[in-house]
């Protein structure tokens, strides 16, 4: 057996990792210089050296807007001299290093190579085609699962606001923001109110002239001189510095592959993980408004034990049936398609769901009552406090 990982941010390290400890052999395709995905952070912009789009999204002294008990991989913590429950992006990415150190996996990884085409062959393998960015050599190899581990934090999208192309100035994507020097004595509209838009926010406003923060939605912050406004309607002489998301885009996938995504909705999916249409073909990292190294290192688990045969599929029409029978939930709760990957409090059922079913140890309930206060933003908002685990179902807050 032979499996293809397309991504080496963390949904693609711990499925090199699992999968690798299983027995199986595997190639992990990562069109930049390294691995860590969306945690690497680069001064460029635009395009890199061999002229294609550079996706990084990292930006100077970003601190994590959950804490790194909830960023914390199975049988792996964090040295101890990392006391703080919030942490600077390049702790984390030093735990990523760590972890794949740890573990041999930097091998298995191709770098500077781009998935171009995943094209369906008989009995559910895959012809996967791949291009060398440095040499421009392509090279097409037959497949018995593909592993979709690409993210959703690299097709930025840019609002479309009524008269935002008359403007001359500069209007740009969170994607592209790097340090806050650049806004000195400017005046700066951000558009989303999610964690991207707070955290730049505050990073900004003792540096810009006047920081002005609009969402559809009531924001909750408390930055200092940082004045909230409703959504926006129009411009005429203001633009739009930020959008607060991101699009679902696979353009590597065929039609042969089955698989859609509009509206935000990656479909048909099986728990979010498995192809319906084609169950070799298996995603993770598809839901946000999650803490993404638990719900990730989860995905790969049920998908190594689907894989192990630990546990048997549902028949493609049941499989279906469950998910129509999701969206008719969130139907129910006034939530839109859009919403289909969304999770907020749902982690936690979603979580003991994926255990029950493919037989995996449970995830700690003092993890999930910690993701409970992080969601309600109960007395973190500054990132002031540490947590420390006492056991399955106990930890303390401490304020620093």
């Amino acid at each position: 057996m032979k499996i293809a990982i397309i991504g080496a941010g963390v949904a693609g390290i711990l499925s090199l990792k699992y999968l690798v400890e299983t027995g199986i052999e595997c190639d992990c395709f990562e069109e930049t210089e390294s691995f860590g995905g969306t945690w690497v952070y680069t001064p460029e912009t635009g395009t890199d050296k061999n002229g294609y789009p550079i996706y990084r999204s990292m930006y100077q002294n970003l601190i994590t807007n959950i804490p790194k008990e909830l960023m914390t991989l199975s049988n792996f913590p964090y040295p101890e001299h990392v006391k703080n429950s919030y942490i600077k992006s390049s702790g984390v990415l030093q735990y990523l290093s760590d972890y794949v150190r740890n573990f041999n996996l930097e091998q298995h990884i191709q770098y500077y190579t781009t998935v171009t085409k995943v094209h369906s062959e008989n009995n559910d393998t895959w012809m996967v085609t791949t291009l060398n960015l440095t040499t421009k050599t392509t090279k097409s190899q037959i497949y018995n699962y593909v592993f979709v581990c690409s993210g959703h934090f690299r097709f930025s999208r840019i609002p479309s606001i009524s008269g935002q192309n008359l403007y001359q100035g500069l209007q740009m994507h969170s994607r592209d923001y790097r340090a806050p020097d650049f806004y000195k004595n400017k005046r700066v509209l951000l558009i989303g109110g999610g964690f991207s838009g707070k955290d730049i926010a505050n990073q900004i406003v003792n540096i810009a002239h006047t920081v002005f923060l609009s969402h559809r939605s009531t924001i909750n912050i408390s930055i200092q001189n940082v004045i909230k406004k409703p959504s926006v309607v129009k411009f005429q002489t203001n633009t739009a510095i930020f959008s607060d998301g991101y699009d679902y885009k696979f353009s590597f996938l065929t039609d042969s592959c089955g698989i859609s995504n509009n509206d935000d909705w990656v479909r048909p999916l099986y728990k979010h993980i498995v192809n319906i249409q084609h169950p070799t073909m298996i995603f993770i990292g598809i839901p946000y408004l999650v803490t993404p190294f638990v719900v990730n290192e989860f995905q790969v688990q049920f998908a190594v034990a689907m894989i192990k045969k630990s546990f048997t599929l549902p028949s493609q029409q049941t499989m279906l049936a469950e998910l129509e029978a999701y969206v008719a939930s969130l139907k129910s709760k006034n939530q839109t398609k859009t919403s289909v990957h969304k999770f907020g409090f749902y982690q936690k059922e979603y979580l003991l769901d994926l255990a029950k079913t493919a037989n995996l140890k449970p995830l700690p309930p003092v993890l999930n009552d910690l993701y409970d206060i992080v969601l309600s933003g109960i007395g973190i908002t500054e990132k002031t406090s540490r947590f420390i685990i006492l056991n399955n179902y106990d930890f303390i807050e401490e304020k620093l």
